[in-house]
């Protein structure tokens, strides 16, 4: 099974440093930040924006 982590600044460089570190290393990975993320082509395939 996958663990599971949350990045909670994952909109700024040092989560977006973060969140590529554990995808690779096969994490599935949950990120919430306040702006929105001018990268994020990398995980496109894995992100959803949704309103809460």
């Amino acid at each position: 099974m996958k663990k599971t982590i949350l990045v909670t600044g994952g909109t700024g460089v040092i989560g977006l440093s973060i969140i590529e570190l554990f995808y690779k290393k096969g994490f599935n990975v949950i990120a919430a930040g306040i702006a929105k993320a001018n990268n994020t082509k990398i995980f496109k395939k894995n992100l959803v924006q949704k309103d809460l």
